[in-house]
């Protein structure tokens, strides 16, 4: 098991930003214990890597981050917090257990915040969502993430969440497979690991 791993290793896999986030974390497979946004600039960095930001809004960004640390600690609270909730309704998703109402309640603190950050504009006969001029703030790729977990909530692939089947695996998916049978989160990780450990219990019982 790996544990010398850098953002480059990490695999985007759940067909889906916020579930992708959630993935930040990995127990278990890959790795015994590995936490991918440790930080605030490690949050922007994955941001990047994610499609959330461009390179010019990480540079942005990240000059913001590095003249006020204490603003980049408060946001990155922000960031953990929303990780855990979303990991909290992912994970009641895929075992069809019930999403409490406060839950929910703190998801829509988050969605206010997002929400006040962005306006309507009218662009080529038709109106867009356009984040206001003056945010350009620190948060702009978490309220990014917020908006897209509303998204794949109120959307018709929520019932597609799924976690691996592996049960030492703890990452999460959305199957956009057209039979809806997908099962690992990586077939060459997961998949081929439950390959072998069938192939071996073959080989024992035969034995």
């Amino acid at each position: 098991m790996e544990t010398n791993a850098t953002l480059a290793d990490l695999n985007l896999i759940a067909d889906n930003v916020c579930v992708d986030f959630v993935n930040t974390v990995e127990r278990g497979v890959r790795y015994q214990h590995q936490d991918w946004i440790g930080s605030y600039d490690a949050f922007l960095l994955w941001s990047r890597k994610a499609g959330l930001i461009d390179s010019d809004e990480f540079t942005c960004l990240k000059t913001q981050s590095s003249a006020n640390r204490r603003k980049a600690s408060r946001v990155f609270e922000k960031v953990l917090r929303l990780r855990a909730l979303l990991r909290g309704i992912f994970a009641a998703i895929s075992s069809g257990s019930t999403i409490s109402t406060t839950t929910i309640k703190e998801l829509n603190e988050f969605l206010t915040e997002a929400h006040l950050a962005r306006k309507l504009e009218w662009v080529d006969q038709r109106a867009v969502w356009r984040w206001r001029a003056d945010s350009v703030a620190m948060e702009r790729p978490l309220w990014t993430l917020v908006m897209a977990a509303a998204d794949l909530l109120t959307g018709g692939n929520v019932e597609c969440v799924r976690k691996c089947a592996n049960p030492q695996c703890s990452w999460m998916f959305v199957d956009t497979s057209k039979n809806k049978r997908r099962r690992w989160c990586e077939m060459e990780v997961c998949g081929n690991q439950a390959k072998a450990r069938g192939h071996y219990a073959r080989y024992r019982a035969g034995a």
